[in-house]
């Protein structure tokens, strides 16, 4: 693709721009395209794309944080790399032209002059501190992933990934575009839009029990169909996974009958290695939780 072979789509609000990305895989659904996603299975994406699972419209707190310091980690990149940059706006989408459900929405254009001699594109993130170590070596594989599907969509040759993680420490890095992944990523988002097409959906997870229902939500009386030879080993993934949580509830039933007969008509119990049982227990960290359902039921004074 060339750089000029894109439609530049700029909607009105987020509402909006959420409705337009369910009519093609953008960047933020790349990595669950092709199974490294932390957040998203390829089934939840393809229940997205066809209307049974509401996208994820709701502003989380770090989301939120996220957007408000996008601009301050834009202007520590070109402060630091002396490389100017362009704001496409929030609410813009680029679709390709040669393929129409590829779809980008760059956070920043990186502009001429740099190392590089082209234009690029620049991703913002922000992590926590404890996600420090994935940011150690190189960054998240699923960052990577969507930084390739925007080099894809627009063309061009090169993108720069920039964090700041725990709030105050900043790191960027320039990925060069990958053809070879490129060419594996288009046959793998093709594939998945084939897929949309004919209503055919991706293998689930453990994840797809909540809208599974919904793609098959009546079954037709009387039907029977043959299952793959696979369904002998899913079956006895299936009843093992029974056995075992049978076998945890049995020992933890076991451990609290035998508190309680422990206990007698005492209203607590001295813990050897410090604390006291009751009908619910209270840790060092100053809480009483409800051993009978985890539940915690209010601060203790200490």
């Amino acid at each position: 693709m060339q750089p000029d072979d894109v439609t530049v789509l700029t909607l009105p609000d987020k509402a909006a721009w959420l409705k337009e990305r369910l009519t093609g895989i953008g960047s933020s659904d790349a990595a669950a395209v092709v199974g490294v996603s932390p957040f998203k299975s390829a089934l939840a994406l393809y229940a997205e794309k066809i209307g049974l699972r509401e996208p994820d419209a709701a502003e989380t707190e770090a989301m939120e944080w996220g957007l408000r310091l996008e601009p301050v980690i834009a202007d520590k990149y070109a402060e630091e790399t002396g490389r100017p940059l362009r704001d496409p706006g929030r609410f813009t989408i680029l679709r390709s032209v040669a393929r129409p459900f590829l779809l980008a929405t760059p956070d920043r254009e990186v502009l001429t002059p740099n190392p590089h001699g082209a234009a690029g594109l620049l991703e913002i993130k922000t992590a926590g501190a404890y996600r420090a170590d994935e940011w150690a070596e190189e960054p998240p594989v699923y960052y990577q992933v969507q930084l390739q599907h925007q080099l894809m969509v627009r063309g061009w040759a090169w993108g720069s990934l920039a964090v700041l993680i725990g709030g105050q420490r900043f790191l960027w890095v320039d990925i060069p575009r990958n053809d070879r992944f490129i060419a594996l990523l288009l046959e793998r988002e093709e594939e998945f839009w084939a897929r949309i097409g004919r209503m055919d959906p991706p293998k689930p997870d453990a994840d797809s029990n909540a809208f599974m229902a919904k793609l098959w939500p009546k079954p037709e009386e009387g039907k029977a169909v043959p299952l793959p030879a696979d369904a002998l080993e899913w079956d006895r993934a299936r009843r093992e996974a029974m056995e075992q949580m049978d076998r945890a509830k049995a020992v933890k039933d076991e451990a609290e009958a035998l508190l309680k007969a422990a206990l007698k008509d005492a209203e607590y119990g001295a813990l050897p290695g410090g604390g006291r049982f009751s009908w619910k227990v209270e840790s060092r960290a100053g809480y009483a939780v409800d051993p009978w359902s985890g539940r915690v039921l209010r601060r203790l004074k200490k």
